[in-house]
């Protein structure tokens, strides 16, 4: 069993020396790049700053927008539940709170729906113009356009 092992570990010796410079002659050759590295496009800085000027107006602007629906729906919300609560009967009180809790609903859904369309076009907007600007490959690109649908 002695002279089992002790040619078993000969042979793996063996094996281990005979390819050791055939592994050198590979890794020399993978410290030379195969292919020429490919230029960066230049960014046009002035081309950005309007891309991201164009972006953030509309995106202010639609915010301003969701601003005054939701005052205008909060406003109208607070006019019919005192009216609906002014009512003496039972029965009609109940269905003009039912509608005014319905309107207010449906008119936030919609500010909520058209302030989140405005800044996705904006943002596709955006990357459009920051493909043309060469500036697509930055950090301010879509990476950061969850931080506007926390608004």
């Amino acid at each position: 069993m002695n002279s089992f092992i002790q040619k078993f570990a000969i042979s793996v010796a063996l094996i281990a020396l005979s390819s050791a410079p055939v592994l050198a002659q590979d890794n020399q050759n993978n410290n030379e790049p195969s292919h020429s590295p490919k230029p960066r496009p230049v960014v046009d800085t002035a081309c950005m700053v309007k891309a991201v000027d164009t972006r953030d107006t509309a995106i202010i602007s639609a915010f301003g927008s969701y601003s005054t629906s939701v005052q205008s729906a909060l406003m109208a919300r607070k006019d019919g539940l005192k009216a609906a609560w002014a009512l003496s009967d039972t029965k009609a009180r109940r269905e003009a709170l039912r509608k005014v809790w319905n309107d207010y609903r449906t008119s936030f859904r919609l500010a909520r729906r058209t302030l989140r369309d405005a800044r996705n076009v904006a943002w596709s907007q955006y990357k459009t113009d920051a493909k043309t600007c060469n500036g697509n490959g930055e950090r301010d690109s879509s990476d950061n356009q969850g931080q506007d649908s926390q608004l």
